[in-house]
């Protein structure tokens, strides 16, 4: 997700009355908790080391 589509995201979730700010491209990880917690960010840290996100 870039980074313009990620504030527009961002702003239209905060003109709700959500209790949680959370873009939709993030809503994998955050869903992600409970007993694969772990080795899924273990699995996300050793792909983001092989492919670093451009910045």
């Amino acid at each position: 997700m870039d980074l313009d589509a990620y504030i527009a995201e961002t702003f239209e979730i905060l003109a709700t009355d959500s209790p949680e700010v959370l873009v939709e491209a993030a809503r994998f990880q955050r869903e992600q908790a409970g007993p694969g917690e772990h080795q899924f960010f273990n699995d996300l840290n050793e792909a983001l080391e092989a492919e670093p996100i451009p910045v």
